[in-house]
């Protein structure tokens, strides 16, 4: 009979649903707005996926998590494909988490989260991290890739890979045909910013993250003795946060921008882009300012430093050395020559390490080899 089968399907589908509730009631739902995104890794609802139509030869993963549930995905996924996972955060090899801030319990499997609520040895971030290494468990054909250096040597060490697992670096590409330096009189035009003067530029998906470091900004600007005279801002971005205090001539708020058209032009119109994360992979915008000619100033934290060379293509301050940041700032908004000369050494640098065609061939290259290597 089919029903007694099906009854204990049910059965365990009732106790994992309740075991989600209370992981996300316990632990979740009412942490701090400021805290870095989490997420488990079992979810209320299962995987679906259809293994014999999956007729690829290589499986290719991204971002995951709030998508996909660890325990079924990787069950139903086709154990003969090799999987190519690219990695964009931390969130993969951790127990929840996306950015650690510096916490190192992920080496030995999480627990005592700091970044959820009632933490303890057995919480969801232990759980999690248990489940991701169980569903890991029967991979011999996985391959990590990750853009910068730092992330890849934090994805080393923590043990929830298999041990067959393989890692690469394969730093992100851009269309340069979109991102390109502009001349700036045109673009401050249509994006309606003063002519004159010096443009510094600021964005981040979610403004409101303290970990892209919007505070920093602030404290920084008030600092530089020339901002306010000198200085207008340009301001990218989703999530409301108050402009007003800024220590600059004006605030040009863009809000969230979708097109790469538009995003490129906010660039163009910047003197010099600041991203004083304090911690990040490599970051996007980072790699687009340079990519349109604009010096970058960043805080040398996490994989930035792999994408911002002081003094070659931007200024490092130390990280969260917000003395520092304002230094660089005032340096870039006095010194006109030194700007031309960053702005070329950006450009010739996105040219040379993250044209599009040279990561796509990258990655050809590695589906054909480890295609070969499992066939």
């Amino acid at each position: 009979s089919t029903a007694w089968p099906s009854f204990i399907a049910k059965q365990q589908d009732k106790r994992k649903n309740r075991r989600v509730r209370n992981h996300y009631d316990l632990h979740i739902a009412g942490r701090s707005p400021e805290l870095e995104t989490f997420s488990m890794a079992e979810h209320l609802r299962c995987a679906n996926l259809d293994a014999a139509a999956i007729a690829a030869d290589v499986i290719h993963l991204h971002w995951i998590a709030f998508m996909a549930d660890y325990p079924t995905f990787f069950t139903q996924s086709p154990p003969s494909k090799p999987i190519v996972w690219t990695l964009h955060d931390m969130n993969p090899f951790t127990g929840g988490c996306h950015f650690t801030t510096d916490c190192q319990r992920f080496h030995k499997g999480c627990g005592n989260c700091p970044q959820i609520q009632n933490p303890g040895p057995n919480d969801v971030s232990q759980h999690s991290f248990q489940l991701k290494r169980h569903a890991l468990s029967t991979r011999r054909n996985l391959t990590v890739v990750s853009p910068s250096r730092w992330l890849l040597n934090e994805a080393r060490q923590s043990p929830l890979w298999p041990a067959t697992t393989q890692f690469e670096q394969i730093k992100y590409g851009l269309d340069l045909e979109v991102f390109h330096p502009q001349e700036k009189t045109a673009v401050r035009l249509k994006s309606g910013l003063p002519i004159d003067g010096v443009v510094v530029g600021f964005g981040a998906d979610n403004l409101n993250n303290p970990r892209k470091g919007f505070a920093m900004l602030e404290r920084a600007l008030a600092l530089a003795p020339s901002s306010r005279t000198h200085l207008s801002a340009l301001i990218m971005g989703g999530g409301g946060i108050d402009t007003g205090r800024l220590n600059v001539r004006t605030v040009h708020p863009l809000g969230f921008l979708t097109g790469e058209i538009e995003q490129a032009n906010a660039y163009g119109a910047c003197d010099f882009f600041v991203v004083p994360s304090l911690a990040d992979n490599q970051p996007q915008m980072a790699l687009e300012a340079l990519a349109c000619g604009v010096p970058v100033i960043a805080f040398d934290s996490g994989g930035i430093s792999e994408v911002v060379a002081d003094g070659i293509n931007g200024l490092l301050a130390a990280a969260s050395d917000v003395e520092g940041l304002a230094k660089s700032i005032e340096r870039l908004t006095m010194d006109s020559e030194l700007r031309l000369r960053l702005a070329v050494g950006a450009k010739d640098y996105a040219m040379r390490e993250h044209a599009g065609k040279a990561q796509a061939d990258k990655y050809l290259s590695l589906y054909a080899r480890i295609s070969t290597r499992h066939a």
